[in-house]
């Protein structure tokens, strides 16, 4: 299972963007940091443009996201079980 809340965490404490990424830096516009090493010089490339679109901003609209969708499947699962068992009220919202 994710913990949304803790990659929320590393997202928030992380460097803000717009993230970079070349042949052998990724980095911010606030600095550059090498990639791991022990690559090869395609898998650098990979790793690097990799690295730079999962950035802190993207991890956020992500799992915001996933929130919200969350949410919705909750309420649907809600408004089926309420149908299922015939507790359907003109006000509760349940078409």
């Amino acid at each position: 299972m994710l913990d949304l809340e803790n990659l929320k965490a590393l997202a928030l404490a992380a460097t803000p963007g717009p993230w970079i990424a070349d042949q052998f830096f990724v980095g911010t516009t606030y600095g550059r940091h090498d990639i791991v090493s022990g690559a090869s010089e395609i898998q650098m490339d990979e790793n690097a443009a990799y690295i730079a679109a999962a950035n802190p901003a993207t991890l956020l609209e992500i799992i915001a996201r996933l929130v919200r969708v969350e949410a919705e499947r909750d309420a649907l699962t809600s408004e089926i079980e309420c149908i299922k068992n015939g507790n359907l009220t003109q006000s509760g919202g349940v078409l």
